[in-house]
């Protein structure tokens, strides 16, 4: 069984970088999963992203961030607000685009913890 779900915190053994990131994805099936790392400062080119297995893992889970109602975030490098917490990991955002100077859309999405850690942590 996987030892780490979707949007846990981990930190990668020294022999994979020591960086920190989020569980984005599990790849396999239950016996021998394989994890999709993401790291949150993506502007470093030592980090980025990595498959691995749990012996690659050095620590984890640890404290995700933290995001609450009401709060001005980026998504998809756009502001937004999060409008809703579903309580299981996943929050509703509004972004608001200007198409034209005589145009305003809403947009509202629904994204994992993980998704606003890597663009709002890092």
């Amino acid at each position: 069984m996987p030892l780490f779900v979707e949007s846990d915190k981990v930190t990668l053994a020294a022999s994979r970088g020591g960086w920190d990131g989020f569980v984005t994805a599990i790849i396999g099936g239950p016996f021998n999963p394989r994890y999709l790392i993401e790291s949150p400062n993506l502007g470093d080119r030592s980090e980025g992203s990595t498959i691995c297995y749990d012996v690659d893992i050095a620590a984890g889970p640890l404290t995700p961030p933290t995001f609450s109602v009401g709060e001005e975030i980026t998504l998809y490098g756009k502001a937004g607000t999060i409008t809703i917490d579903h309580g299981d990991g996943t929050f509703t955002v509004e972004v608001t685009v200007y198409p034209t100077d005589h145009l305003t859309r809403v947009r509202r999405h629904t994204v994992p913890l993980w998704r606003l850690a890597l663009e709002n942590e890092g």
